[in-house]
């Protein structure tokens, strides 16, 4: 089972290793667009707690546009 604590864990330690290189692409006038499920691991790793942790505009896609 993945906890909370496990997806707040994981988001901490993911995300500087995203953005170390250039941590200007990374902010408030960044765009995501998602297109994973938010049931999958990933989709909500990724976009969900970067979201939280970051703080970029986060849009959805049509389930239909792949």
């Amino acid at each position: 089972m993945i906890s909370n604590d496990n997806c707040t864990w994981t988001g901490k330690i993911f995300l500087p290793g995203l953005y170390k290189d250039k941590p200007e692409l990374w902010g408030p006038q960044s765009k995501l667009i998602s297109y994973l499920p938010l049931s999958h691991i990933a989709g909500l790793a990724f976009d969900i707690l970067s979201h939280i942790e970051i703080g970029f505009n986060l849009h959805f896609a049509k389930p239909d546009a792949l």
